[in-house]
């Protein structure tokens, strides 16, 4: 594949199919501030309704709305009409066919996807800020990429679902992750666990740590006026903050029902938490379950915490 390098600058592509707000994002938004604009041209791929969609001189390449493949057009779904017998016959593998067939088949699948939409947009250098079990890498190849990196956020243990085991998974973890030609890792045993378990080579791994400017975070402002904006109570109350995807990988369900048991020895203690999500619903029924949803207030989305 030839170089779509332009004379001046640069292309970067990165990827993040991230649909709202999250760490991860945050970390792509903070690349993005560090990327100069006269020496690298930038597309995001990823969902246009995401956390880059809207912003002013910054492509988004669909990675959603681009069609499921022949698999799930509309007549081919026996969910959605066209003809029934025929799609049971072309579908009923699926029913038949163990889990490891499926899951390598939705695999290959997804990657022949996602790299059709790589090819759309040539790039010099892909960043996928998805790693582990993912198919990004490899379509990126496929896609004749010449320079494919990725961040391993988390560690392989990170695995609420119970998903991530079996010899058929840890063979597509080796795959992925030996389509990288370069790899970040937030920490050094986030490094360690991945060249361990996927047998990355560990020249090809540099541990780059989060950063984080402690002056972004310093108080601005009383810590009462603070509670008045954000419609918190004063008056001496005990407050625990919390910051996050209201997601069960943010451990909220635990902070509450550690509330509740702290609730008799400190009558003036209250929760509050910054961030949205799946779980908002559950997490205000679980609050309510362990009578504490009047000291457990949820504050919603704020794009920037710092200023309270």
């Amino acid at each position: 594949m030839r170089s779509p390098r332009t004379q001046t600058r640069w292309r970067i592509g990165i990827y993040d199919p991230s649909r709202s707000p999250s760490g991860p994002s945050r970390y792509v938004d903070s690349l993005l501030r560090g990327l100069d604009p006269d020496e690298f041209e930038v597309v995001i791929f990823g969902h246009p309704g995401g956390p880059f969609g809207s912003r002013p001189g910054l492509p988004v390449e669909d990675t959603e709305g681009a069609g499921a493949g022949p698999a799930e057009a509309d007549g081919d779904n026996p969910m959605r009409g066209g003809r029934p017998l025929g799609a049971l016959a072309r579908h009923g593998w699926r029913r038949l066919a163990p889990t490891l067939v499926k899951h390598w088949g939705g695999f290959g699948r997804e990657c022949v996807r996602l790299s059709r939409i790589f090819r759309r947009r040539p790039v010099d250098l892909l960043h996928t800020n998805n790693t582990g079990c993912e198919e990004s890498p490899v379509a990126a190849r496929m896609a004749g990429i010449s320079r494919v990196i990725g961040t391993f956020h988390v560690d392989s243990s990170y695995d609420l679902a119970r998903t991530r085991s079996g010899p058929g998974h840890r063979a597509l973890e080796r795959l992925s992750n030996h389509c990288l030609h370069r790899a970040i890792a937030v920490s050094e045993a986030t490094k360690d666990d991945w060249v361990r378990r996927t047998g990355l080579p560990t020249e090809r791994v540099d541990t780059i740590h989060n950063g984080v400017d402690p002056e972004a975070f310093r108080r601005r402002i009383a810590p009462a006026e603070a509670r008045a904006r954000l419609g918190l109570p004063g008056g001496g109350k005990l407050l625990v903050g919390g910051v996050g995807r209201l997601h069960e990988a943010k451990g909220f369900a635990d902070v509450i029902e550690a509330v509740a048991l702290l609730a008799g020895d400190y009558p003036d203690l209250a929760l509050a938490i910054a961030g949205d999500g799946p779980l908002r619903i559950s997490l205000a029924e679980r609050a309510s379950a362990f009578g504490v949803a009047d000291r457990v207030h949820f504050l919603g989305f704020h794009r920037d915490v710092r200023p309270v």
